[in-house]
């Protein structure tokens, strides 16, 4: 199932590759991943979209490969990263050997998957991706993460404040409940967590799908446990990237509550024999 458009996947990339915050976010990622890779010498990146995971993974790997759906994202790798290998297809059904990687990373991949796909296509994913892990191979997980329970208070300027009523209007998965006291918002951390973090696609080709989406689907405990039976085994969970960074960014001001982070590590071993 291939969610990107060309049109999506065009203003996707665009933003990723122009946007200040998404190249900090992505070196933020591939430290982490190079910090954690121990004694990895090949790495696959499900969901690689146009390769600035694997481009910033160079010399850190003997072996780095990418998969996606998007054959124009991909486009892109062949023509900048001779070195990478690159596979045309879906995570349920991975037209790679069996074996063949120390590392595979999913990077904001697996909240759509569980978003969009059936339990079936999840478990196939999920095989899949035990299959081609090498002995010992670990997965790696970088998504967004859920917030969790309470509320925050924002302010923000004019500009930004039509946005969040562009945003309330827009956004089909759920209704967002919130109050306001002149240029003051006050809402659930879920429902802040999802306009902060969409706010760069309002008005481009990328908006139906993020509207159609929710970025609060990543519960640590409960990807621990939907992952466990198929023999994978939680190592690291650690969260990174203040929602700060993003709010400064588009000068709204936390009145009340606190900050959070907005990504999450996920580390899984298999212990293959």
């Amino acid at each position: 199932m291939d969610l990107y458009s060309n049109k999506a996947a065009n203003a996707l990339s665009n933003s990723e590759q122009n946007e200040y915050w998404r190249k900090h976010t992505d070196d933020l990622k591939a430290s982490l991943i190079i910090k954690n890779k121990a004694s990895a010498s090949s790495l696959l990146d499900i969901g690689c979209a146009w390769g600035q995971i694997l481009e910033r993974l160079e010399g850190h790997f003997e072996n780095l490969a990418g998969v996606d759906e998007s054959e124009s994202r991909l486009g892109s790798i062949r023509k900048r990263l001779s070195n990478v290998d690159i596979y045309n297809c879906n995570s349920s059904s991975l037209d790679i050997p069996s074996n063949r990687f120390d590392i595979v990373l999913m990077s904001h991949i697996l909240h759509e998957i569980k978003l969009f796909s059936s339990n079936k296509a999840f478990e196939n994913s999920m095989n899949e991706v035990r299959r081609v892990l090498s002995s010992n191979g670990r997965f790696f997980i970088i998504d967004h993460v859920d917030p969790g329970e309470g509320e925050c208070t924002i302010a923000m300027d004019n500009n930004v404040l039509d946005k969040f009523h562009y945003f309330v209007d827009k956004f089909i998965y759920r209704k967002i409940i919130f109050s306001q006291s002149d240029n003051q918002i006050t809402l659930s951390i879920r429902d802040c967590h999802d306009f902060v973090t969409k706010i760069w696609s309002l008005g481009t080709g990328a908006e139906k799908l993020e509207m159609d989406e929710t970025h609060t689907v990543i519960k640590s405990d409960e990807v621990k446990n939907d992952l466990f039976p198929f023999g994978f085994k939680i190592e690291k969970n650690e969260t990174f990237n203040s929602i700060r960074n993003l709010m400064d960014l588009y000068n709204i001001s936390l009145m009340k509550g606190e900050y959070w982070n907005r990504q999450v590590l996920m580390i899984f071993s298999t212990g293959k024999e």
